[in-house]
């Protein structure tokens, strides 16, 4: 009995052996394809394993829960981001009011310290109120980095120790073109390290520094900056107490700075004697192309003195001179200086008054002086304690302005409906205006709404028109004087470039018959024909005709943009800032059909 239990126990565990054996070998057999067989193994378990580690790990990151994850997960999956060549997962990093601590940054820390591995351009960390042993993980990490572009640090609690940390970093970056370290708490000392660790910097274009603490002597530091660094093209300076002596430094610095494109300077208490140096400067930098000067108790005087200087030479193009008591106590001597810089300027295309107490009578002066001017895009009065004698001065000048595109009106409770009504039928005959803001305070704002909506839905409509009908008049016209282009390939170079890199090889072209032997007269009125709707006057078809006969901008890196601006004028969103944006993309070119 014994061995015959031994024996059945034998078979039941040895019985299955030889199912299995010939199970394994069969499968052996199979004759998959090479690309499949993997899949008869355990390496699609490994792979499937890895993506879904892989995708945990960046949701969590995504999700800004750092704390959780563990450092030998994190190694894991940078390994396999390593054999694949990098990811493109995390090239923008945002982490918003989260308590940013110590190991919130040993965790960016190691990704950043992969550089092209995990591929970060973009790390935002604002409203942290981080500072010490995080803040400095993260900048002893990011002075490793390559490949970080935009850093914004702003709204946290970085004071001047930590700066010692951000200057070393920001010495050795040889790649970062935007920093963001405004709203902190960054003293002289702080102001003296960063600007010192700046002033050789390669390529960084946009600074933002306002709302710290430099004073008048952090600005000794930061106007040899300016000087020394041939790369800024934007800084922001608000908010940092810099009085009469800091903005009289800075002024100096502008006196040889030839790339800067646009300064903030605004809520630094620069008062009378400050814009005169300021104003002495502008007179001999050109290269200034937006001031913001919000909120710097100029007064009526100070920005009469502003405005006279820049009567004689200027290069700006945008000015904010708002809340800074122009036109108190019915003064208009700072009104007038402003009406003469409208009559004379050749550039300035955006102009911001918001909360002045000009009143009607100066609003009056100055809309007499937008009756002359041909530059001007935008123009900001909300607040200006407008009335109906104000408003109707401003809407006679309505009638005859030709560039004024945008205006903003709101905030004016004195307008009444009489005031509002006068802005509507002014419109019924300006094609210009697309953008306008009232406050709609009347009992009739319905009517109101839809008579002033639909004299810039007119405008806008029309001035699409206008571009669509010069895109064409211009391809017919460069065909007549110089020739259809040999193939279909060159006929799509030869069009309008959306990029200068169009323009880059010759065009082959094959002249016409007789057509370009004809007068010019001819010539014109068969393309002014192309203007079925007529809304080109003949000033600006002869100047697509003297664009198109000029050989030279067949071969020229010239735009759509260049030569839009060039014809018709300068067209851009008008829900477009101010300062968020370089000043040269603050004015994107339309899109046109074809």
């Amino acid at each position: 009995m014994v061995s015959l239990f031994k024996r059945r126990w034998s078979l039941q565990i040895t019985s299955p052996t030889p199912t299995i054996t010939r199970t394994r070998s069969r499968s052996r057999s199979i004759d998959a394809p090479r690309p499949l067989r993997r899949y008869f193994s355990t390496e699609a378990d490994s792979i499937a394993n890895s993506l879904l580690k892989e995708k945990s790990l960046v949701q969590r990151i995504k999700a800004k829960d750092l704390v959780h994850i563990e450092e030998k997960e994190l190694d894991e999956v940078i390994r396999i981001w390593t054999a694949r060549g990098g990811t493109n997962e995390l090239q923008q990093l945002k982490f918003v009011d989260i308590g940013f601590g110590v190991e919130h940054a040993k965790i960016i820390g190691k990704l950043l310290r992969t550089n092209q591995v995990a591929n970060i351009k973009v790390l935002k960390v604002p409203k942290n109120r981080f500072h010490g042993d995080a803040a400095k993980t993260l900048f002893k990490a990011l002075a490793q980095n390559s490949t970080v572009l935009h850093l914004d640090l702003s709204n946290n609690t970085i004071g001047d120790k930590e700066c010692k940390a951000l200057a070393k970093y920001l010495k050795v970056n040889r790649c970062l073109r935007y920093l963001d370290i405004s709203s902190n708490r960054i003293g002289p000392a702080g102001a003296k390290r960063i600007a010192k660790a700046l002033a050789t910097h390669p390529c960084l274009e946009r600074l933002y520094l306002q709302g710290n603490n430099f004073k008048a002597k952090g600005s000794i530091p930061l106007a040899q900056m300016l000087l020394d660094n041939h790369t800024l093209r934007h800084v922001d300076l608000g908010f940092n107490r810099l009085h009469y002596e800091g903005v009289t430094n800075l002024s100096h610095a502008l006196l040889g700075s030839t790339q800067l494109k646009s300064l903030r300077l605004d809520l630094n208490e620069v008062g009378y004697l400050g814009i005169c140096q300021l104003s002495h400067a502008l007179t001999i930098n050109t290269a200034l192309t937006h001031l913001n000067l919000t909120c710097n108790n100029l007064g009526d005087e100070g920005v009469a003195q502003f405005c006279q200087r820049l009567t004689t030479r200027c290069s700006l193009e945008s000015l904010d001179i708002s809340g800074n008591n122009c036109g108190q106590n019915g003064s208009s001597l700072g009104a007038k200086a402003i009406a003469e810089l409208l009559k004379q300027s050749t550039t300035l295309r955006i102009l911001n008054l918001d909360s002045n107490p000009l009143g009607d009578a100066n609003v009056e002066i100055i809309s007499k002086a937008l009756a002359q001017n041909t530059t001007l895009e935008k123009l900001y009065l909300s607040n200006c304690r407008l009335g109906v004698q104000g408003i109707q001065a401003l809407a006679e000048a309505l009638k005859t302005n030709t560039t004024l595109q945008v205006i903003n009106l709101a905030d004016n409770v004195r307008l009444g409906p009489e005031g509002h009504w006068l802005i509507a039928n002014a419109l019924e005959i300006n094609t210009n205006i697309k953008i306008i803001n009232l406050d709609y305070n009347i009992a009739d704002w319905q009517k109101l709404y839809n008579s002033i909506q639909s004299s810039l839905t007119r405008n806008y409509m029309l001035q699409r028109t206008k571009h669509y009908n010069a895109c064409e008049i211009l391809r017919a016209a460069r065909v007549l004087f110089h020739g259809r282009p040999k193939t279909e390939r060159d006929m799509i170079d030869f069009r309008l470039p959306h990029s200068p890199e169009q323009l880059t090889r010759s065009i082959p072209l094959v002249q016409g018959f007789n057509l370009s032997r004809l007068p010019t007269e001819v010539i014109e009125g068969v393309l002014g024909m192309l203007d079925m709707q007529q809304v080109l006057n003949p000033y600006q078809r002869q100047r697509i005709f003297d664009y198109a006969a000029d050989r030279q901008t067949l071969k020229s890196i010239r735009t759509k943009r260049a030569f839009l601006e060039g014809t018709l004028g300068r067209v851009f969103d008008a829900d477009e800032g101010l300062w968020e944006v370089e000043p040269e993309i603050a004015f994107p070119t339309p899109t046109f059909h074809r």
